[in-house]
């Protein structure tokens, strides 16, 4: 994933808020001035939980989930085996791919679903791997956190998910862009932090030895 830094104030006028990346409807950017690619967390993951909020209520991700659901065979209610099936579908559809230098895109995740392949997106980051995972995961039911990793000392580094699963009645990790893993799998060590899209009411993120790492 991309490291995450956090900037002082006088680097704030170097900042460029969200906007449109010249004539790519809604493919989002923030552009970074000398200072190289420093971002402010907390703006960054707003962003993030707005695009997932805004995703999981279009009519193209209702559309592509039942497809996915119907070729898996998954059993109604089977939240788990529904997690999985969305998990393993961005895993082999969606390519890893970081964002240019000096730049963070975001795009929304109906992009991805575009009929016309000019507009279509088929890559992205791991931050666009949540965006697109959390759309779809709570368009089907399943309350998804977000998760920050990084290394014992230093900036965030990495992005994922965790999909509540109802009948199991636990915390799942979804991670596609890391492809050489497998499911379920998170960095062995290191700090994380945990953050809700809302107050979802759920029991606490607890992820087997690293359940006391979890904030």
């Amino acid at each position: 994933g991309d490291v995450y830094k956090r900037q002082t104030l006088n680097e704030l006028s170097d900042f460029t808020q969200l906007h449109q990346f010249g004539n790519t409807e809604n493919l989002q950017v923030v552009k970074i001035g000398k200072f190289g690619k420093t971002v402010i967390v907390n703006d960054k993951i707003k962003r993030i939980k707005q695009l997932i909020k805004e995703g999981s209520t279009h009519p193209d991700i209702d559309r592509i989930i039942e497809k996915i659901f119907k070729k898996t065979g998954v059993s109604d209610k089977d939240t788990t085996g529904e997690i999985k099936a969305i998990y393993y579908w961005l895993k082999k559809k969606i390519r890893y791919k970081k964002d240019p230098v000096g730049q963070e895109r975001f795009a929304h995740a109906y992009r991805y679903f575009e009929k016309d392949p000019k507009r279509r997106v088929v890559s992205g980051d791991c931050d666009d791997f949540v965006i697109l995972g959390g759309s779809m995961l709570q368009a089907a039911g399943h309350p998804v956190r977000i998760v920050l990793w990084r290394k014992p000392q230093g900036d965030w580094q990495h992005i994922f998910l965790v999909a509540w699963s109802g009948k199991d009645k636990k915390w799942l990790v979804v991670d596609p862009s890391e492809k050489d893993k497998p499911f379920g799998w998170f960095p062995p060590y290191g700090k994380f932090k945990v953050i809700p899209l809302e107050d979802d009411g759920l029991p606490p993120t607890k992820l087997g030895l690293l359940s006391g790492l979890f904030s």
